[in-house]
């Protein structure tokens, strides 16, 4: 899936997360009901997001509209002062929470994954 960063080019210098809001679903071309059925909210939430009467919404709803308008996380979670963390973060955390796995099957993708990166050094180093 590809992520959307809505420049500010786009959004006539948006000064507030309502207005960020605005423009990425407009780009998005998705009316309010639309996006709020699609992220499982209700309409008049993300009406009061995008006419500035709630600026401190919960990080778990930014994300979720991210996702659904295929925009930066990081862009949203921004306006309500959450700054990324620095480096990479855990394969585990990320796995259980987009793919929603149990512990089992996060251990064995785990697993798979360091058998991948061993063999791909493996042969790199035989080049």
């Amino acid at each position: 899936m590809q992520e959307w960063h809505v420049t500010k080019t786009e959004m006539a210098d948006p000064a507030t997360l309502g207005e960020y809001l605005r423009a990425a679903r407009e780009q998005a071309g998705l009316s309010q009901r639309q996006l709020a059925s699609r992220v499982g909210i209700h309409n008049s939430y993300l009406a009061r997001l995008e006419n500035g009467e709630n600026d401190s919404p919960a990080a778990d709803v930014l994300q979720r509209i991210a996702d659904v308008l295929e925009i930066s996380s990081t862009d949203l979670l921004a306006f309500i002062g959450v700054k990324p963390a620095e480096g990479l973060p855990e394969l585990a955390p990320y796995l259980r929470a987009k793919y929603r796995l149990d512990e089992a099957a996060v251990r064995e993708l785990a697993e798979h994954l360091r058998r991948l990166a061993n063999r791909e050094t493996e042969t790199n180093t035989k080049d």
